[in-house]
C-alpha cells in the first residue's frame, strides 16, 4: 500500500480509494484460499486499473450488506468507489479489476 501512497495519486484519483480497493481485492483473494495472488497496477491515459489475479476456486460477486454486516462488504465497497469493476477468467484462475478514471473520480 505504501507504493501507492509514496508515488502519489495521479491527478483526479483518490489515493485513499485506490489503496482501499487494493486492500479489499487482495483480502478477498486471501480469504478465498488463494495460493497465488498477483497484483497489477497500470495507469493508461486517464485510467488507473487495479487487477488482482488469484487461483482460488469460485467467482466473486458483490453482495447486499447492511451496517451490521461483518463480512461480504469488499466488492460492494469496490463497486461504490471505483468507476468500474468486474471479474474475468484467466489461464491461472480469475482476475478482479477495479478502474478509476481520473477525469471522474475525486
Amino acid at each position: 500500500m505504501d507504493f501507492l501512497r509514496d508515488r502519489g495519486a495521479p491527478s483526479g484519483i483518490s489515493v485513499d480509494d485506490a489503496v482501499l480497493a487494493v486492500s479489499e481485492l487482495v483480502t478477498n483473494a486471501v480469504q478465498a484460499g488463494a495460493d497465488r495472488i498477483v497484483l497489477e497496477l497500470t495507469l493508461e491515459g486517464d485510467v488507473l486499473t487495479i487487477q488482482v489475479e488469484d487461483d482460488a476456486p469460485g467467482r466473486p460477486a458483490a453482495r447486499e450488506f447492511t451496517d451490521d454486516s461483518e463480512r461480504g462488504r469488499g466488492l460492494g465497497i469496490v463497486a461504490r468507489i471505483a468507476d468500474h469493476w468486474g471479474v474475468h477468467q484467466t489461464d491461472r484462475g480469475k482476475a478482479v479489476v477495479a478502474r478509476f478514471n481520473r477525469s471522474v473520480s475525486t
